[in-house]
């Protein structure tokens, strides 16, 4: 009987470290993946915009910071 159950145990944990390792290495391409992909976003053709910030309580240095972000 004792036998039958670490065959089990055994068998479990090989198991358990396959799927370990098989999600890591689906996690693995799926960041590199996400890390070279291009996002889409061309800054050539982007356009300034302003914020009237003045009724949001910003003085008038923080709302130049603000604008400068």
């Amino acid at each position: 009987m004792g036998a039958a159950l670490r065959d089990v145990l055994l068998a479990a944990k090989i198991a358990l470290c396959c799927i370990t390792v098989t999600a890591a290495f689906v996690s693995w391409r799926g960041l590199s993946k996400a890390l070279t992909t291009e996002i889409g976003s061309n800054p050539k053709n982007a356009s300034p915009t302003k914020f009237d910030l003045s009724q949001a309580a910003y003085t008038r240095d923080t709302a130049a910071q603000f604008q400068r972000q």
